[in-house]
């Protein structure tokens, strides 16, 4: 259906037809930049993976390091060679200020809207926290939901919803939800962010804005 819309809006195929308003604007463009980078790309995983057999040939494995391996060899890797632990960044990401302190925040002082929690509202999960948006001059703007924690019953990474669609024309106001996949902590215990974590979190509530 998409190969069939783009021929029949003039385009050769369907590459071409979304790449048209992209920054790479046709195909070529985007396989000629995927083309340069792939040699430069290759050679840096070698060199990251020779250094990653390195620290398991230290440690006694009997085995070639595979893609499922890598993160954690790359910390340990990351240690070695800088001397850092990036588990010593998390004390300072506890989830709320991440999210309050930081998202929020940053958000007010660029575009001036402001966020209130709602704790009427009917959530699918108790772990689902909703808020009003009001825009500079304290009209509703959008009601926003956070569902950050993984569920047996959830799909994996991370993604924006937008459960209701904004428009000017009918006065409807958006609905736009952020989804992430962060193990939940024991009760009682903070959730503690990885710093990929923390520019997931941004990442995402961009597309919310």
């Amino acid at each position: 259906l998409r190969a069939e819309r783009a021929v029949l809006l003039g385009y050769p195929n369907f590459a071409a037809y979304s790449q048209e308003l992209e920054t790479a604007r046709n195909p070529a463009a985007v396989n000629k930049l995927l083309g340069d980078l792939a040699a430069p790309a290759v050679n840096n995983a070698r060199k990251e993976a020779a250094e990653i057999q390195k620290v398991i040939d230290k440690e006694g494995g009997k085995y070639q390091v595979a893609a499922w391996d890598w993160p954690m060899y790359q910390d340990k890797v990351r240690a070695a060679t800088f001397n850092f632990d990036e588990s010593q960044l998390r004390p300072y990401f506890e989830l709320n200020r991440v999210l309050v302190d930081g998202v929020f925040f940053a958000a007010t002082k660029e575009f001036g809207i402001t966020f209130k929690q709602r704790k009427d509202l009917p959530v699918y999960n108790p772990d689902v926290t909703v808020y009003d948006i009001f825009d500079v001059d304290g009209k509703p703007l959008a009601i926003f939901i956070f569902d950050p924690y993984a569920r047996g019953n959830k799909q994996g990474g991370a993604w924006m919803n937008e459960y209701v669609s904004q428009s000017h024309l009918l006065g409807h106001k958006p609905v736009i939800g952020n989804h992430l996949n962060i193990p939940k902590p024991a009760a009682g215990e903070p959730t503690l962010l990885t710093y990929d974590e923390v520019v997931t979190t941004f990442h995402e509530f961009g597309h919310a804005l």
